[in-house]
């Protein structure tokens, strides 16, 4: 004997059977064509857009590798250094980080600090950037910079 569940279950697949069946036969008749053959290129289209993006060779992280990098560069008390990037914008965040011997350890030590101790960047423009290191500095002997361009705002 059909339970009451069982009639409802049996009439709920066959009306969703029809709706969908109706729906694909809107489908093909509107566009003449299959409804899965639409469905399928964009499939296709993001599984060629997962491979490009395997194959370019990014850095593992959050953090891309920036469009300038100096190297350690070094600097003398008092010294200043005018370093050519050539980026072409200004729009750009500058990382300065600095170490004293050529062993030690990287920090950021006194970064910054114009009136004392510590080196500073500063005259930043499209194609080049000056980093000054304070007189009497015994913090950072090799300097850092590194820029990333900053991308346009989302809206």
């Amino acid at each position: 004997m059909i339970k009451k569940r069982q009639i409802v279950a049996i009439v709920s697949i066959a009306v969703v059977s029809f709706l969908v069946g109706t729906m694909f036969n809107v489908t093909v008749a509107t566009d003449g064509g299959n409804p899965f053959d639409s469905l399928w290129e964009v499939l296709c289209g993001l599984e060629s857009r997962i491979e490009a993006l395997e194959e370019q060779s990014l850095p593992q992280g959050f953090v891309t590798a920036p469009a300038y990098d100096s190297g350690w560069v070094t600097i003398e008390p008092d010294e200043t250094l005018t370093l050519s990037h050539n980026l072409n914008t200004t729009e750009v965040f500058v990382y300065l980080i600095g170490k004293w011997g050529y062993n030690a350890k990287i920090h950021q030590r006194a970064y910054g600090s114009v009136d004392s101790w510590g080196a500073f960047w500063y005259d930043l423009d499209s194609k080049r950037i000056r980093v000054n290191r304070r007189t009497n500095d015994g913090t950072w002997d090799y300097i850092r910079v590194m820029i990333w361009r900053l991308p346009e705002p989302l809206t």
